[in-house]
């Protein structure tokens, strides 16, 4: 357990060409980036809190593949997360996103997200096409969990009936689905 205050300095942990470490229960606070990944792979980012981040919570690029992101929370950064530069085969879960940017770059793809809290107007974009659900369920969205936001649950299972929409990707040919959002926040549990 270890809390670290930036104070608006760069980075708190910068890993480079590391493969097999864990990242855990760590809260990081005023930093421009808290967690930056370059050419890692096989690592576990677990039970972090990132907190008023001045760029990036956690920042994955270049080739930074089957990493397993899980069980953080994301407060008020310009990105939450972010993966760039080829980061591919990555699962991120069971995560809290509250406002901010998730971004996914055009070259990353064969990424699972899915059992994740979108809340209070984070903006989420895929250039790639990636998967947001898993096993026939997704995430929960802030924007999409009413009917009036034309969530329907006519079986009452918890999710929604019609996929969620909201990914932005700037090209049309890759639009991105989560087909089986949740009607509540943590819905899978």
């Amino acid at each position: 357990n270890a809390k670290l205050y930036g104070n608006n300095l760069i980075v708190a942990i910068y890993q480079k060409s590391k493969n097999g470490v864990t990242i855990k229960n760590c809260n990081f606070d005023k930093f421009k980036k808290g967690i930056w990944l370059y050419y890692s792979k096989n690592n576990k980012i677990i039970n972090n809190n990132f907190k008023s981040m001045g760029k990036h919570g956690l920042y994955l690029n270049w080739r930074c593949n089957n990493n397993e992101i899980r069980d953080n929370t994301f407060e008020t950064a310009n990105y939450g997360l972010e993966l760039g530069g080829r980061s591919d085969n990555n699962l991120m879960f069971d995560n809290l996103f509250d406002h901010g940017l998730f971004t996914i770059g055009s070259e990353s793809s064969g990424n699972k997200i899915y059992h994740n809290n979108f809340i209070n107007g984070v903006q989420v974009k895929d250039h790639n096409q990636n998967t947001w659900n898993l096993n026939q369920e997704g995430n929960y969205w802030y924007s999409f969990d009413s009917e009036e936001e034309f969530c329907f649950d006519n079986d009452k299972n918890g999710i929604c009936d019609n996929a969620y929409s909201g990914i932005i990707s700037y090209q049309e040919n890759k639009k991105s689905y989560d087909f089986f959002p949740f009607t509540q926040p943590n819905g899978w549990e």
